[in-house]
């Protein structure tokens, strides 16, 4: 019996930490999405296309966290309040 090697997958890098725009874009759209706004963000992800977002500077911000971070991160992404954030005591 022969050995063969076994191709694994690279590891990705770990994405880069979020920048306070980027977490405002997301709870902004969390806000205006309510409490299914991870799949709200992933259709609009598919289809660039932000209907519901009431601020069009977020788009961008929105769009390249798909690029940078995308599905799976935002899967396992927890958003958390601001007053878990340390800025609201």
């Amino acid at each position: 019996m022969t050995l063969g090697t076994q191709e694994t997958a690279p590891i990705a890098p770990a994405p880069r930490r979020l920048t306070p725009d980027q977490l405002d874009a997301l709870r902004a759209f969390r806000h205006v999405e309510g409490r299914n706004w991870k799949r709200a963000l992933l259709k609009s992800w598919e289809t660039v296309n932000y209907p519901m977002l009431p601020l069009a500077d977020m788009e961008p911000l929105l769009q390249n966290l798909r690029n940078t971070h995308g599905p799976n991160w935002l899967k396992r992404f927890e958003l958390k309040p601001v007053r878990d954030c340390g800025i609201i005591k």
